[in-house]
Protein backbone atom coordinates (compact mmCIF):
# COMPACT_ATOMS: atom_id res chain seq x y z
CA UNK A 1 0.00 0.00 0.00
CA UNK A 2 1.74 3.69 -0.73
CA UNK A 3 1.09 6.65 -0.15
CA UNK A 4 0.21 9.77 -3.50
CA UNK A 5 0.49 12.88 -2.49
CA UNK A 6 -1.70 14.80 -5.15
CA UNK A 7 -0.53 18.42 -5.46
CA UNK A 8 -2.33 20.82 -7.82
CA UNK A 9 -2.41 24.59 -8.49
CA UNK A 10 -0.02 27.69 -7.99
CA UNK A 11 2.60 27.67 -5.40
CA UNK A 12 1.21 30.07 -3.59
CA UNK A 13 1.66 34.11 -2.33
CA UNK A 14 2.95 35.18 0.65
CA UNK A 15 0.47 38.11 1.21
CA UNK A 16 -2.62 36.21 0.43
CA UNK A 17 -5.03 34.46 -2.04
CA UNK A 18 -4.15 33.71 -5.85
CA UNK A 19 -0.60 34.12 -5.48
CA UNK A 20 -0.48 37.85 -3.96
CA UNK A 21 2.96 38.84 -2.82
CA UNK A 22 5.55 37.06 -3.95
CA UNK A 23 5.86 33.21 -4.52
CA UNK A 24 6.55 31.07 -1.82
CA UNK A 25 9.89 29.40 -1.85
CA UNK A 26 9.02 25.12 -3.18
CA UNK A 27 11.93 24.08 -0.74
CA UNK A 28 10.33 25.98 2.64
CA UNK A 29 7.05 24.64 1.59
CA UNK A 30 8.52 20.96 0.77
CA UNK A 31 10.37 21.02 4.04
CA UNK A 32 6.93 21.30 6.50
CA UNK A 33 5.09 19.04 4.06
CA UNK A 34 8.22 16.26 4.47
CA UNK A 35 8.11 17.37 8.43
CA UNK A 36 4.14 17.40 9.39
CA UNK A 37 2.67 14.86 6.55
CA UNK A 38 5.08 12.45 5.21
CA UNK A 39 7.22 11.99 8.00
CA UNK A 40 4.62 10.92 10.58
CA UNK A 41 3.25 8.32 7.80
CA UNK A 42 6.30 6.08 7.31
CA UNK A 43 5.03 3.48 9.14
CA UNK A 44 1.87 2.97 7.55
CA UNK A 45 2.84 3.14 3.81
CA UNK A 46 5.36 1.42 1.76
CA UNK A 47 6.27 4.32 -0.47
CA UNK A 48 5.07 8.06 0.21
CA UNK A 49 5.30 9.69 -4.13
CA UNK A 50 4.30 13.06 -4.93
CA UNK A 51 2.54 13.54 -8.13
CA UNK A 52 2.13 17.21 -9.46
CA UNK A 53 0.05 19.51 -11.73
CA UNK A 54 1.34 23.18 -11.67
CA UNK A 55 0.85 26.69 -12.96
CA UNK A 56 3.80 27.73 -11.55
CA UNK A 57 6.11 27.25 -14.34
CA UNK A 58 8.98 29.82 -13.14
CA UNK A 59 9.37 27.51 -10.09
CA UNK A 60 9.47 24.55 -11.69
CA UNK A 61 13.09 23.83 -11.58
CA UNK A 62 12.78 23.91 -7.60
CA UNK A 63 9.53 21.95 -7.48
CA UNK A 64 11.23 19.14 -9.48
CA UNK A 65 14.31 19.21 -7.20
CA UNK A 66 12.33 18.79 -3.94
CA UNK A 67 9.32 17.31 -4.70
CA UNK A 68 10.86 14.42 -7.00
CA UNK A 69 7.80 13.61 -8.26
CA UNK A 70 6.62 10.32 -9.76
CA UNK A 71 4.54 11.85 -12.73
CA UNK A 72 3.95 16.34 -13.33
CA UNK A 73 2.60 18.37 -15.92
CA UNK A 74 3.57 21.76 -15.04
CA UNK A 75 2.72 24.46 -17.60
CA UNK A 76 1.23 28.10 -18.19
CA UNK A 77 -2.90 28.44 -17.80
CA UNK A 78 -4.62 29.71 -20.37
CA UNK A 79 -7.33 30.29 -18.52
CA UNK A 80 -8.14 33.62 -17.14
CA UNK A 81 -11.25 32.68 -14.87
CA UNK A 82 -9.41 32.02 -11.50
CA UNK A 83 -12.04 29.52 -10.25
CA UNK A 84 -12.11 27.74 -13.64
CA UNK A 85 -8.22 27.46 -13.44
CA UNK A 86 -8.14 26.24 -10.09
CA UNK A 87 -10.83 23.40 -11.30
CA UNK A 88 -9.14 22.24 -14.50
CA UNK A 89 -5.50 21.44 -12.20
CA UNK A 90 -7.49 19.80 -9.79
CA UNK A 91 -8.70 17.62 -12.75
CA UNK A 92 -5.43 17.25 -14.42
CA UNK A 93 -3.87 16.63 -11.49
CA UNK A 94 -6.69 13.92 -10.51
CA UNK A 95 -5.72 12.33 -13.78
CA UNK A 96 -2.51 11.81 -13.31
CA UNK A 97 -2.93 9.12 -11.06
CA UNK A 98 -3.87 6.84 -13.69
CA UNK A 99 -2.01 4.43 -12.58
CA UNK A 100 -2.77 3.82 -8.78
CA UNK A 101 -3.59 0.25 -7.45
CA UNK A 102 -7.09 0.27 -6.06
CA UNK A 103 -4.85 -0.23 -2.72
CA UNK A 104 -3.03 3.36 -2.73
CA UNK A 105 -4.50 5.98 -0.90
CA UNK A 106 -4.42 9.30 -2.24
CA UNK A 107 -3.74 12.96 -0.20
CA UNK A 108 -4.83 15.86 -2.68
CA UNK A 109 -3.99 19.11 -1.03
CA UNK A 110 -2.53 22.71 -1.70
CA UNK A 111 1.16 23.17 -1.90
CA UNK A 112 0.99 26.02 0.83
CA UNK A 113 -1.02 24.12 3.84
CA UNK A 114 0.54 25.14 6.93
CA UNK A 115 0.10 22.17 9.58
CA UNK A 116 0.04 23.16 12.94
CA UNK A 117 0.53 19.57 14.20
CA UNK A 118 1.13 16.27 12.14
CA UNK A 119 -1.56 15.06 9.44
CA UNK A 120 -1.54 10.84 10.24
CA UNK A 121 -3.26 9.38 7.72
CA UNK A 122 -4.11 5.48 8.85
CA UNK A 123 -5.26 3.27 6.52
CA UNK A 124 -7.66 0.96 9.23
CA UNK A 125 -9.05 4.39 9.32
CA UNK A 126 -9.98 5.13 5.61
CA UNK A 127 -13.20 3.30 4.05
CA UNK A 128 -14.20 2.83 0.61
CA UNK A 129 -16.55 5.26 -0.83
CA UNK A 130 -15.60 7.54 2.08
CA UNK A 131 -13.75 11.00 1.21
CA UNK A 132 -11.81 12.64 4.68
CA UNK A 133 -11.36 16.45 4.60
CA UNK A 134 -10.65 19.22 7.75
CA UNK A 135 -13.80 20.10 10.09
CA UNK A 136 -15.76 23.04 9.10
CA UNK A 137 -13.71 26.40 9.42
CA UNK A 138 -14.91 27.47 13.50
CA UNK A 139 -15.92 30.81 12.34
CA UNK A 140 -18.98 29.14 10.38
CA UNK A 141 -20.44 28.26 13.15
CA UNK A 142 -21.41 31.98 13.76
CA UNK A 143 -23.67 31.37 10.97
CA UNK A 144 -24.23 28.08 10.23
CA UNK A 145 -27.48 28.67 8.19
CA UNK A 146 -25.19 31.00 5.47
CA UNK A 147 -22.33 28.28 5.45
CA UNK A 148 -24.62 24.77 5.36
CA UNK A 149 -23.33 22.16 2.48
CA UNK A 150 -19.91 23.78 2.27
CA UNK A 151 -16.99 22.18 2.77
CA UNK A 152 -13.34 22.95 4.07
CA UNK A 153 -10.90 22.40 0.77
CA UNK A 154 -7.21 22.19 2.59
CA UNK A 155 -7.31 19.00 1.69
CA UNK A 156 -9.03 15.74 1.27
CA UNK A 157 -8.00 12.03 1.25
CA UNK A 158 -9.39 8.36 0.60
CA UNK A 159 -8.73 5.56 -1.80
CA UNK A 160 -7.11 6.99 -4.85
CA UNK A 161 -8.34 4.98 -7.58
CA UNK A 162 -11.82 5.84 -6.96
CA UNK A 163 -11.01 9.44 -7.33
CA UNK A 164 -9.71 8.56 -10.68
CA UNK A 165 -12.63 6.75 -11.89
CA UNK A 166 -15.39 9.31 -10.19
CA UNK A 167 -14.11 12.64 -11.59
CA UNK A 168 -13.94 12.18 -15.42
CA UNK A 169 -14.67 14.72 -17.93
CA UNK A 170 -17.94 14.71 -17.61
CA UNK A 171 -17.64 15.63 -14.20
CA UNK A 172 -15.12 18.36 -15.03
CA UNK A 173 -18.01 19.37 -17.54
CA UNK A 174 -20.79 19.67 -15.04
CA UNK A 175 -18.56 21.48 -12.39
CA UNK A 176 -17.11 23.83 -15.27
CA UNK A 177 -20.73 24.64 -16.85
CA UNK A 178 -21.68 25.86 -13.20
CA UNK A 179 -18.60 27.76 -12.78
CA UNK A 180 -19.26 29.16 -16.24
CA UNK A 181 -22.94 29.55 -16.13
CA UNK A 182 -23.48 30.04 -12.69
CA UNK A 183 -26.75 27.65 -12.71
CA UNK A 184 -27.70 26.78 -9.68
CA UNK A 185 -29.69 23.41 -10.98
CA UNK A 186 -26.58 21.28 -10.74
CA UNK A 187 -25.76 21.85 -7.47
CA UNK A 188 -28.67 19.90 -5.39
CA UNK A 189 -27.61 20.91 -1.70
CA UNK A 190 -27.39 24.06 -2.35
CA UNK A 191 -29.53 25.27 -5.10
CA UNK A 192 -31.52 27.13 -2.72
CA UNK A 193 -28.89 29.25 -1.32
CA UNK A 194 -27.12 29.66 -4.44
CA UNK A 195 -30.07 31.52 -5.84
CA UNK A 196 -29.28 34.67 -3.39
CA UNK A 197 -27.38 36.36 -6.10
CA UNK A 198 -24.55 33.67 -5.77
CA UNK A 199 -23.06 35.27 -2.75
CA UNK A 200 -21.61 31.45 -1.81
CA UNK A 201 -19.91 30.62 -5.01
CA UNK A 202 -16.37 29.45 -3.77
CA UNK A 203 -14.06 26.75 -3.64
CA UNK A 204 -15.76 25.13 -0.58
CA UNK A 205 -19.17 24.67 -3.16
CA UNK A 206 -17.10 23.30 -5.62
CA UNK A 207 -15.53 21.33 -3.92
CA UNK A 208 -18.59 19.96 -2.52
CA UNK A 209 -19.77 19.51 -5.83
CA UNK A 210 -16.36 17.51 -7.19
CA UNK A 211 -17.23 15.03 -3.90
CA UNK A 212 -20.76 14.47 -3.94
CA UNK A 213 -20.80 10.57 -4.94
CA UNK A 214 -18.65 10.21 -1.75
CA UNK A 215 -19.72 9.69 2.01
CA UNK A 216 -18.07 13.00 3.52
CA UNK A 217 -16.29 12.11 6.46
CA UNK A 218 -15.40 15.45 8.37
CA UNK A 219 -12.51 15.41 11.01
CA UNK A 220 -14.36 16.39 13.76
CA UNK A 221 -14.13 16.18 17.51
CA UNK A 222 -10.70 17.65 17.93
CA UNK A 223 -8.98 16.01 15.43
CA UNK A 224 -8.40 18.12 12.12
CA UNK A 225 -10.29 21.48 12.17
CA UNK A 226 -9.95 24.04 9.59
CA UNK A 227 -8.25 27.01 10.88
CA UNK A 228 -6.72 25.54 13.76
CA UNK A 229 -4.43 22.87 12.51
CA UNK A 230 -4.63 23.56 9.04
CA UNK A 231 -4.10 27.18 7.86
CA UNK A 232 -2.09 28.63 4.15
CA UNK A 233 1.26 29.87 4.87
CA UNK A 234 0.94 33.75 5.10
CA UNK A 235 3.84 36.18 6.09
CA UNK A 236 3.59 37.33 9.73
CA UNK A 237 2.43 40.71 9.84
Amino acid sequence: MNLIICLHGIIGGSKGKNGAGKAWDPKVLYEHIYHNVVEPNKEYYNKINFIIHSWSTEQKEKILEYYNPIKYCIEKSSLKNRRRSKLLSLYKSIQLCDNLSDEDVMLHVRFDNFYNKPLILNPLHIKRKEVYIADDDPRWDKDPKKHKGRVCDNFFFGYGKQFFNNFNFKKYEKVDNFIVKKDPSVVKPWTSRIKEKLRQLDNHVILGLILEDFNIIKLDEGRYKSKVDVQIFREKK
